[in-house]
């Protein structure tokens, strides 16, 4: 459940949380939720001591990278950021964000379903009624 304290002090020291790899449409990780490495499937090259693909194969990426070509993937991100979105300084498309990022404290479940800020029967996040 949203905590109003913890996003009052995140809001107070302007936390933020960039685009990045993670996020990317066009990261590969082998372990979406914990990888730390992976690869991009958008930036190829082809490696001078092993065989490549002929399109070459992805560079490695590190989970916190980014470049100027950073696609953000709206279900990663939702995934990931939750309620953080507020922070994340990247556009987050309308349908994929919460409606209450600053945590009013009344919701019940992931998709603040109960949520007394909300007409009946809607909910927040992707796909939001």
């Amino acid at each position: 459940m949203p905590d109003n304290n913890k996003y009052q002090k995140l809001r107070k020291v302007n936390y933020t949380i960039s685009p990045n790899c993670g996020f990317c449409k066009h990261s590969i990780f082998s372990h979406p939720q914990v990888s730390l490495w992976g690869e991009c499937s958008k930036h190829r090259y082809h490696h001078l001591k092993h065989d490549n693909p002929d399109e070459g194969r992805g560079v490695s990426i590190v989970r916190w990278g980014t470049c100027p070509d950073v696609d953000v993937e709206p279900s990663v991100l939702f995934t990931f950021l939750g309620a953080h979105q507020e922070f994340f300084t990247g556009a987050v498309p309308e349908e994929y964000q919460f409606l209450n990022v600053t945590g009013c404290g009344d919701c019940t479940g992931p998709d603040c379903e109960g949520c007394s800020k909300l007409p009946a029967g809607q909910t927040h996040g992707p796909g939001a009624k």
